[in-house]
């Protein structure tokens, strides 16, 4: 078996040694005493080294094999990193940070690649679904694609105003994206194909504009008039499938189009 330090491949425990000389001091300590991966042949297996330090010249910050928990991984590297935020009912409960992004001028869609940073979030929330405390873990990516163990915890608390504010993002993010998700499953309804013609996009708009004062008042205030709207029979903006042939559409997921609107909007 060989490994490889410093560029250079070694067979031997002596060959290693000659290698870790001509190593800064730190990276010496590290490889010799504190790595416990060792190969059958009783070689040390050399640590991995973590990605974002490829686009941080400040190296003095910390060595290229423990996270540099106290750099702003969003301002303080030598190129700005492609943000993908995952939402899950208008919570943001992760955020990765990618090298590149490319835009497919077809369909709009975006493809990430080379994931450096990523950022987990749980809340915690009262009786009433405001937050009250954010905690987000931050991880660094290994050359191989995995993490370090080592990883930063933020927590916040929220203040009443800040756990209202939340709250009108949270359902401005849910709101805004159930839109294309929305469009693309009365595009599957209507025409076979999950690219929207058209005449669908216009559909979905259309759809929006007769309750938009429901949902402006959804977002803004918490206001369940939407979701009576596509639940109560008897509610006089009740939608119908008579206006909307595609509401009770049954989707992918094995649910209608009215169905997957209320269970998302349910928060």
């Amino acid at each position: 078996m060989s490994i490889i330090v410093n560029g250079i491949k070694c067979n031997t425990i002596e060959e290693l040694e000659v290698q870790i000389l001509v190593l800064p001091e730190d990276q010496k300590i590290l490889i010799r005493n504190d790595f416990n991966n060792v190969s059958n042949d009783g070689l040390v297996i050399p640590p991995l080294k973590i990605k974002i330090y490829d686009f941080l010249s400040n190296t003095s910050l910390g060595n290229k094999y423990e996270p540099p928990l106290r750099v702003d991984f969003v301002t303080g590297l030598d190129i700005k990193l492609h943000r993908k935020s995952i939402l899950v009912k208008g919570e943001c409960i992760r955020e990765e940070f990618y090298q590149n992004a490319v835009v497919n001028p077809t369909t709009g869609t975006i493809t990430y690649s080379n994931l450096i940073v990523k950022e987990d979030t749980t809340f915690v929330r009262n009786y009433l679904g405001f937050p009250v405390m954010k905690t987000s873990v931050i991880s660094y990516a290994l050359e191989d694609n995995t993490f370090h163990s080592t990883t930063k915890t933020i927590t916040k608390m929220y203040s009443v105003l800040e756990q209202i504010n939340e709250g009108k993002t949270r359902r401005g993010n849910l709101v805004d994206n159930l839109q294309m998700p929305c469009i693309g499953l009365i595009s599957i309804a209507t025409t076979g194909s999950q690219n929207p013609t058209t005449a669908v996009i216009l559909e979905g708009r259309k759809f929006l504009a007769d309750y938009k004062n429901e949902f402006e008042s959804f977002v803004a205030a918490s206001d369940k008039t939407i979701l009576s709207c596509l639940t109560d029979s008897n509610h006089p903006k009740y939608v119908t499938p008579t206006a909307y042939p595609w509401i009770d559409s049954m989707t992918p997921y094995q649910i209608t189009i009215r169905q997957y609107l209320i269970n998302e909007l349910t928060i």
